[in-house]
């Protein structure tokens, strides 16, 4: 069978259609792995079992890869449209903050909210909450124990912006200019640090199916900032 790719479309569709073939083998590998760790079969030295966890890590780390490239990849294809839902951004924003709580903790972070008013968006929740994990995540990979973070949104005439703070840090001007661009990432703390570079990138391709626009502003040492503008605000 040959196949044409004329454009970043036609990929697009191609790698969606090929979900399932890419995903089965890395969760085979992994439950395998994980039936070792077990040792239902025997008993392991130790040399074995520090082998077998960094499979089950380079397994999650590619599975990882896998599964943000399709994201990006059924956005491009069309197969992945908007809901049209009535989004609380309080609401929101509250659910990401406690779901990451055990993150930020860790490094004693103080996350708040930056806001207490009600404001309704219209778009798909489920993105848009993918967005600000995806968000307040990095800023806490890139925020220093003691740091402060903060998420915030506001009304603008016929908009919402939204924004996630950050005292971490920053990042370069000539790192800021590619730092949605997949496999791109910023500074890296350690190499515990290192990501996947496709995070933004995915919230780029999020924000731009809902019409609107995302951008960070930032310089070392002085934290980030990113913010969002939607379109569909909700009077």
């Amino acid at each position: 069978m040959v196949i044409s790719l004329k454009n970043n479309s036609d990929l697009a569709y191609f790698i969606a259609r090929m979900g399932h073939e890419l995903r089965t083998p890395i969760n085979a590998i992994k439950g395998f792995t994980d039936v070792l760790l077990s040792e239902a079969f025997g008993p392991l030295n130790q040399k074995q079992k520090e082998y077998l966890v960094k499979m089950t890590v380079s397994s999650d780390r590619l599975l990882e890869v896998i599964n943000q490239i399709l994201d990006w990849a059924k956005i491009e294809a069309g197969q992945d449209p908007l809901l049209e839902e009535t989004v609380n951004l309080k609401i929101l924003a509250m659910e990401v903050i406690s779901l990451l709580e055990v993150q930020y903790s860790v490094k004693n972070i103080k996350v708040e909210l930056l806001n207490t008013e009600e404001l309704e968006v219209k778009g798909d929740r489920t993105k848009l909450r993918q967005v600000l994990i995806n968000l307040l995540s990095n800023s806490i990979k890139f925020t220093p124990n003691e740091g402060k973070i903060g998420i915030g949104y506001k009304k603008t005439d016929k908009e919402a912006l939204i924004w996630v703070e950050d005292t971490g840090i920053g990042i370069s001007e000539k790192q800021l200019e590619t730092l949605f661009c997949p496999f791109m990432q910023g500074p890296q703390l350690s190499t515990k640090q290192k990501g996947t570079g496709l995070g933004l990138w995915i919230c780029k391709s999020i924000i731009e199916l809902h019409k609107g626009y995302i951008w960070a502003e930032s310089s070392p040492g002085s934290g980030t900032t990113i913010f969002i503008r939607l379109p569909f605000l909700i009077n």
